[in-house]
């Protein structure tokens, strides 16, 4: 009996667990066991996620809040890029190839110039109160005063920020690079120490120069490998700031007028020009000039030929900005190919030698007759061999011997007469 009542006991238990767990949570209400006394509480899971609370902060409270922190945000973001800050602009024309700056409140800069400048800001502190919003840097360059937005947002206020930036001209000698923050109540700028370096085009060797013709904007290298002409005797022509042309040689023979666009800033020295041609990059130094002179004569011979489409650089002492030409011509080989001469005048042929003709050539003899063939017949009227009158005929021998008889007997006949 007590068997049975198991299976039963067991049903009941399960159906009774289930129940439970089924029950709607939001439509019944829920019992906090307490000790000595039990609260019944008619609130429900949805009551308490309403707009009236929400873990001690009202719905509408948290929405106010956010609306205002993205507004000041927004603002502040806004007022990055506004007007330049103020401070130096640097020397107009005096592009830096290499530059360095620092920061009074900590940190450093540095300047690479590569056509395209690059600038890095180096372990700036963030000032109170910044945002976290990538920050703005104010570059005075040779193009323009450039607002640039770095790809990284600093950290907390009080640690280090570094970022790098790419400049469309070259930084100025003794600009003030400005690194602005975004903060809740406006823009706080750092401004560095003017900036100092190397100025592009105050080259004094042959290979500064070159290193500055190859990181001036608005150099062209020309069609690789093409020469602008290649025959002895061709011309390429160079137009811009830079005029001129060179003549195809065993090498090749430049005649150089530059003309500088600030002769102001042209301080007494040697003026470089500067080649790419099929043997590489090329420079020579050019003319002394003067002070404040603004045109500069080169008269130089290059080992290569100059790239068809490329560019020839005149960097007078003191200026920044190179000035330039390109290289025009008709065309040629290819470097490494071998320089085509042109058609020289055709000497007058040697005399020619008497050589005799050649002897006719031999004919060969004539086929034997075949054997027991027959004798081809002979024409009436031939004799098939000479005939000797004399040997004709038995009649005509002996009336010859007679005639010759009667002849001596008839002289035998008169000498007996006449005696």
């Amino acid at each position: 009996m007590t068997r049975g009542l198991h299976p039963v006991l067991a049903a009941a238990l399960a159906l009774a667990l289930l129940v439970g767990i089924s029950a709607p949570v939001g439509a019944a209400p829920y019992t906090t066991a307490g000790t000595g006394s039990s609260i019944v509480s008619t609130d429900t899971f949805s009551t308490l996620d309403g707009p009236a609370a929400h873990f001690g902060f009202g719905q509408a409270s948290v929405l106010s809040q956010a609306t205002a922190t993205s507004t000041a945000q927004t603002n502040a973001i806004a007022s990055l890029t506004a007007l330049a800050p103020p401070g130096s602009t640097g020397t107009p024309g005096q592009g830096l190839c290499t530059g360095n700056f620092s920061f009074p409140t900590g940190g450093s800069g540095s300047y690479q110039c590569n056509k395209a400048g690059t600038l890095s800001i180096n372990n700036v502190v963030v000032p109170a109160g910044a945002l976290a919003v990538a920050p703005t840097v104010f570059v005075p360059t040779t193009v323009r005063v450039e607002a640039l937005t770095c790809p990284n947002a600093p950290g907390a206020p009080g640690t280090t920020f570094s970022c790098t930036v790419t400049t469309t001209g070259d930084l100025l000698l003794g600009a003030v690079v400005t690194v602005r923050f975004a903060t809740a109540t406006g823009p706080v700028d750092l401004a560095s120490t003017p900036a100092t370096g190397t100025v592009v085009g105050g080259c004094t060797t042959t290979a500064t120069c070159i290193t500055a013709f190859q990181t001036t904007a608005g150099i062209q290298f020309g069609q690789a490998g093409v020469a602008c002409a290649s025959l002895i005797g061709q011309t390429c022509t160079v137009a811009g700031a830079v005029t001129g042309n060179g003549v195809v040689t065993s090498s090749m023979t430049w005649n150089i007028t530059a003309t500088t666009p600030t002769p102001a800033a042209v301080t007494a020295g040697t003026p470089f020009v500067v080649f790419n041609t099929t043997a590489g990059f090329e420079a020579f130094p050019c003319a002394f000039v003067a002070a404040a002179t603004a045109v500069a004569t080169c008269n130089v011979t290059t080992v290569g030929n100059a790239l068809q489409g490329s560019t020839v650089a005149v960097f007078f002492p003191g200026v920044a900005a190179a000035a330039i030409g390109v290289v025009t011509g008709p065309g040629g080989a290819a470097a490494g190919l071998p320089i085509i001469l042109p058609n020289l005048p055709l000497l007058p042929p040697p005399p020619l030698e008497f050589i005799p003709p050649p002897p006719p050539p031999l004919l060969p003899p004539p086929p034997p007759a075949p054997m027991g063939a027959t004798a081809a017949p002979r024409m009436a009227g031939l004799p098939d061999v000479p005939v000797i009158p004399e040997a004709d005929s038995l009649f005509l021998l002996v009336g010859g011997l007679v005639a010759l008889g009667g002849l001596a007997a008839y002289r035998s006949l008169r000498r007996r007469d006449d005696a």
